[in-house]
C-alpha cells in the first residue's frame, strides 16, 4: 500500500482470517461458529446453523401438578357419627374436588388406623371424590382431613378442610357395686410407688360373687378400643379383683408393647392384650416378639391373655395367619391363654357393628366374660 492511500489499515482483515469469514453470518459469530464448524455451504453441511442453534435451544420443563382443592364439604361442616361401643364413634364423610388429570392422592382422617387412610387416582377431567369412614374417640369433636399427592416430588401444599363431629350420648352401662375393695395390687402402696402411664383407669371393685370369676388376684390390661369398650364391664367380670386398664382408640402393637414397658406389673399377674386389630395383618414376626415379651413380664407363676383377631381383611390380606400363629403358641406356651374372639364374630356376626371390628354393648359384654374365663384357667 502506497502513503497515498486513503484505506484505514484498521478495516483489513487479518491475515489467514478473511479466507475463512463466512458470509452472512454476524460478525459477532466469526470467532464461535466459524472455528468450530466452517462456514457452511456445501462442504459444511450446515453445521455451523446447528452450532448456532444449539446454542440458543431451551430445555423444556414440565409443569407442576395443579392445586389440590376441596369443594365438599365445607369447611366446618358438621358430621353425624354413630356409636361404636361405649369407646369409640364412626364418621363417615365424601370428600371430593378437584386436582391434576392421573394423579394420586392420599386421603387421610389422621385417625391413627390404616382404615382411616384412602389412595385413589384422579380422573381424566380433574375431577376426584372418595368417601372417607373415621374411626374416632369418643368425645372427638373437630378432625380435620388432609388431601395430598402421593409418590410426587415438589408438589403443591396439602388441602385440607376442618370438620365438626357430632356424636349420640354414650349408653351408660350402670355397674352395681356391693363393696368397695382396694384398687392396688397386693404389696403396693400409693404413696412409695410411682404414678401408672398416663391413660391408665382404676375401678372400685365389688367383692366376689357366686357364679363369677372365683379368688382375687390382679389384672392388667393394655390395650386399644376394644380394651377400652369392655373397661366398665370388667369389674362384673372380675369380682375382688385389682384391675388397671391402659387403653387407647387406634392403638398399635408398637404403641402397646411401649406402654407396657412403663406399667408395673406384680409378679403372678395376668397381663391382657387387646393390640394388633390396628396393625397390618402381614406383621406376625412383631406379634410373636410381642406374645413373647408379654410372657416374661408376668413370671413363671403368671398368665398372659391375647385375643385372636375380628377385622375386615387388609390389601386382601386377613388376619387368618395371625390369629393361627397365636393359637401355634398357645398350644406350647403353659402360661399363655388366646381368647377366641375371631371364632365367637364368626359365630354371631350380629355382635359386631357396621366396621366388623367394634362390637356392640353386647359384644363388648361377651368380650370381658371371655377374658375372665381365660384368666380362670390360669391355675
Amino acid at each position: 500500500m502506497s502513503a497515498n492511500d486513503s484505506s484505514p489499515q484498521l478495516r483489513r482483515r487479518p491475515p489467514g482470517l478473511a479466507a475463512r469469514a463466512c458470509p452472512g453470518l454476524p460478525l459477532v459469530l466469526i470467532g464461535a461458529a466459524t472455528l468450530l464448524s466452517g462456514c457452511g455451504g456445501a462442504d459444511s453441511n450446515g453445521s455451523a446453523t446447528a452450532a448456532v442453534k444449539a446454542q440458543t435451544s431451551t430445555t423444556a420443563v414440565a409443569p407442576p401438578p395443579l392445586p389440590i382443592t376441596i369443594e365438599s364439604p365445607a369447611e366446618r361442616a358438621t358430621i353425624r357419627a354413630s356409636s361404636l361401643g361405649s369407646a369409640a364413634v364412626i364418621a363417615r364423610v365424601r370428600v371430593a374436588g378437584t386436582a391434576e388429570p392421573g394423579g394420586r392422592l392420599l386421603i387421610s382422617g389422621h385417625c391413627g388406623t390404616h382404615r382411616c387412610v384412602r389412595h385413589m387416582t384422579v380422573g381424566a377431567d380433574g375431577a376426584w371424590s372418595s368417601r372417607l369412614r373415621m374411626v374416632l374417640p369418643r368425645g372427638t369433636r373437630h378432625r380435620t382431613v388432609h388431601v395430598s399427592y402421593l409418590g410426587l416430588r415438589a408438589v403443591p401444599e396439602p388441602a385440607q378442610v376442618r370438620l365438626r363431629i357430632r356424636a349420640p350420648r354414650p349408653t351408660v352401662v350402670r355397674a352395681r357395686i356391693q363393696s368397695t375393695g382396694s384398687v392396688q395390687a397386693e404389696g403396693e402402696s400409693s404413696a412409695g410407688n410411682a404414678s401408672p402411664p398416663p391413660g391408665t383407669q382404676t375401678y372400685t371393685l365389688p367383692a366376689p360373687q357366686s357364679g363369677s370369676l372365683a379368688g382375687s388376684g390382679t389384672l392388667v390390661v393394655v390395650g386399644d378400643s376394644l380394651a377400652e369398650g369392655m373397661a366398665s364391664l370388667l369389674p362384673h367380670a372380675f369380682p375382688g379383683w385389682s384391675i388397671r386398664v391402659n387403653s387407647r382408640v387406634g392403638r398399635g402393637l408398637a404403641e402397646g408393647m411401649s406402654v407396657l414397658g412403663q406399667t408395673r406389673v406384680p409378679d403372678g399377674s395376668t397381663l391382657a392384650i387387646s393390640l394388633f386389630t390396628n396393625d397390618d395383618p402381614w406383621r406376625t414376626p412383631a406379634l410373636a416378639d410381642a406374645v413373647h415379651e408379654t410372657l416374661s413380664r408376668v413370671g413363671p407363676s403368671g398368665c398372659a391373655i391375647w385375643s385372636t383377631i375380628a377385622a375386615p381383611p387388609v390389601n386382601g390380606l386377613s388376619y387368618a395367619k395371625a390369629n393361627a400363629l397365636l393359637n401355634r403358641l398357645a398350644a406350647t406356651e403353659p402360661r399363655l391363654r388366646v381368647v377366641p374372639w375371631a371364632e365367637q364374630m364368626a359365630a354371631n356376626p350380629g355382635l359386631l357393628g357396621g366396621d366388623g371390628v367394634h362390637p356392640t354393648t353386647s359384644g363388648y359384654e361377651l368380650r370381658a366374660r371371655m377374658y375372665a374365663q381365660a384368666a380362670s384357667s390360669c391355675d
